[in-house]
């Protein structure tokens, strides 16, 4: 891959290359993923050296712009094109809530496949998000490498068939998951929230299995004090991954449904990134 130049040919399909004074190279516009006749694209934030650097996987961009200052602090941050669609949306719809998790999906086997070219076979990977994507988010992380096998299966009983196309194979293990705001019912149906009861029984059957499949990530879970969105049911989903045995920590701060001061958040998941 060029680390330079103003334009250079990715192997999964041309991009804009940039190269900032400090050093880090950012493309962008790089497909990642296709459905239906539509290519999903993704822009890569490389630290000068990212042979051993982790990776954040993050949906927040736009929101916040972390991307650039974690790759100035040595890591690669994967910021992938996601759906906008909020949680009453998609509640009820498993195709759609696949969908959305495959973004994800595909989106960590690109990260993994771009950082073992750069001589990292095993990165740590953190998956960012806020509001729907945080759930999302805390799905794909609690799944990790069981991710596809488990929609597949799910398929095979009346769940709804593989909705992306990933331009890389590989492994979805996810090591941690920061999450801001996230309506956790939508995906992770283990505790008496509001949007799980819109659900099928058999869907919140199949998302509730996600909880043990990967023992090991790490969740941080940011909320804001005042966020009208689904109140206490942060707490709730805490408790309930307590119980489940996780390292999980719920931390507020002053707000609505809003993203936190960007220290609180980059500090959150730097931390998160040296578990």
């Amino acid at each position: 891959m060029s680390c330079g130049g103003d334009e250079t040919e990715d192997t999964a399909g041309a991009s804009a290359t940039n190269e900032a004074p400090s050093g880090v190279v950012s493309q962008t516009d790089i497909p990642y993923a296709s459905s239906d006749g539509t290519t999903h694209t993704l822009d890569v934030h490389l630290p000068v050296e990212p042979a051993e650097a982790p990776i954040v996987i993050d949906t927040i961009q736009g929101f916040h712009d972390p991307a650039e200052v974690f790759a100035e602090q040595g890591v690669i941050a994967v910021v992938p094109e996601v759906s906008m669609r909020s949680p009453r949306e998609v509640v009820g719809d498993p195709a759609a809530l696949r969908a959305a998790a495959e973004q994800y999906a595909c989106a960590i086997r690109f990260a993994r496949a771009r950082a073992a070219e750069l001589g990292n076979d095993d990165p740590h990977v953190v998956l960012t998000g806020f509001s729907r994507f945080g759930a999302t988010a805390t799905h794909v992380g609690l799944l990790s490498d069981a991710f596809e096998d488990a929609w597949d299966e799910f398929a095979e009983v009346g769940g709804p068939p593989r909705q992306l196309d990933c331009e890389a194979s590989g492994t979805t293990h996810v090591d941690g998951v920061v999450s801001t705001g996230g309506a956790y019912g939508l995906y992770v149906p283990v505790f008496d929230g509001e949007l799980q009861q819109d659900h099928e029984a058999a869907t919140r059957e199949f998302l509730a299995q996600a909880v043990g499949a990967n023992p090991e990530l790490t969740l941080r879970l940011l909320h804001g004090t005042d966020d009208p969105l689904l109140p206490g049911e942060a707490a709730q989903f805490t408790d309930a991954m307590t119980d489940a045995g996780y390292d999980v920590q719920l931390i507020t701060f002053d707000g609505e449904h809003v993203l936190p001061p960007t220290e609180l958040l980059t500090s959150t998941i730097s931390e998160a990134l040296d578990q």
